[in-house]
């Protein structure tokens, strides 16, 4: 095994939450698949608290605006929200969650 692989293994491992050796090196489409079909397990959830301490900007949101202007733009124009996905530890509102978990189904 070259330390490519090693290192391709261990990260689809984790993503997965599979331990690595019970981890079965096949075509990478069957991996590629079940990670996305564990991406389309996850929930949005409200936290709990006051807007005002809770808000974070929301990551899709920001990486769509950075990526077509720049860092500091999407910075002052993501939307700020109070969901989040916890499998992914990040803020989304709900269009950008959508798109980036249902369309993978």
């Amino acid at each position: 095994m070259t330390i490519l692989k090693f290192h391709e293994s261990l990260v689809i491992s984790l993503l997965l939450d599979m331990p690595f050796e019970k981890l079965k090196l096949g075509p990478r489409q069957k991996l590629i698949g079940q990670a996305k079909r564990k991406l389309a397990d996850h929930k949005l959830e409200e936290k709990e608290g006051s807007a005002r301490d809770v808000r974070r900007r929301c990551a899709g949101c920001y990486e769509k605006i950075s990526q077509q202007q720049s860092r500091e733009v999407g910075h002052a124009g993501a939307k700020k929200v109070k969901t989040f996905c916890p499998d992914c530890d990040k803020f989304f509102c709900p269009d950008c969650f959508n798109r980036k978990h249902r369309t993978l189904q």
